[in-house]
């Protein structure tokens, strides 16, 4: 089992200074969460890159579906399955949005636990933060 060293006043202070910049805050994820939820933004901010892009991504597919076959059904076909498609594919990524208004609480706190274990590891290598 690994002690981890403590750390010297100086390097707190650094890591104090580090830290205060980089953590992140539950308001922005919130405010990012409300208008561009659906495209992953609050999830970008909190560091969890995976499962933004896949927000971004079914809430674009979806977009850009509806968007195409809306200009082709509507003349053919008033009610085709392709804009159904697209509207799931929205609905899923705002549902998605909708879920995480509830776990950006943890979501900002599990970002902020990582951050810091981060910086005290790399004050502890005497590396620059």
């Amino acid at each position: 089992m690994q002690v981890a060293q403590e750390l010297t006043w100086l390097q707190e202070r650094a890591f104090d200074f580090a830290y205060d910049g980089r953590k992140r805050k539950i308001w922005l994820a919130y405010l990012l969460a409300m208008p561009l939820g659906g495209l992953g933004a609050h999830r970008f901010y909190l560091g969890r890159v995976r499962s933004a892009s896949l927000m971004l991504l079914l809430c674009a597919a979806g977009l850009s579906l509806t968007a195409e076959l809306a200009s082709r059904e509507i003349a053919a076909d008033p009610g085709g399955w392709g804009l159904a498609i697209g509207a799931v594919l929205m609905a899923a990524a705002w549902s998605w949005a909708i879920a995480d208004l509830f776990r950006v609480p943890v979501m900002v706190d599990r970002a902020n636990a990582a951050i810091e274990e981060e910086l005290r590891a790399r004050i502890r290598a005497g590396q620059r933060v």
